[in-house]
């Protein structure tokens, strides 16, 4: 390859990422809290104390182990950390 289609190649590659940038950016300019739901797998709380809460998950499928399994999150994190979207939950690959 020469040095001239070196050149081209890497600009051409630069400006396809520049529009991708473009693109995510007016997509996430775009997006509204109310347009994304998180922590979506069925829950019920089963104790609060304060701000901290304990949810126990309804199962998805038929129970293969007894041990329970507890997701613990630090000060700062959030318990939808592990339950983001359907296509991207922790807690729903537990589960199943």
């Amino acid at each position: 390859m020469t040095e001239e289609n070196q050149a081209a190649r890497f600009f051409n590659d630069m400006a396809a990422s520049t529009e991708k940038l473009i693109k995510a950016a007016q997509l996430f300019g775009q997006t509204k809290d109310e347009d994304v739901t998180i922590g979506t797998t069925p829950k019920h709380l089963v104790m609060r104390r304060d701000k901290v809460e304990l949810f126990r998950y309804e199962p998805t499928a038929e129970a293969t182990a007894t041990t329970p399994v507890l997701l613990a999150y630090g000060l700062i994190g959030r318990y939808t950390m592990a339950d983001l979207q359907p296509d991207r939950s922790l807690v729903r690959s537990l589960l199943l």
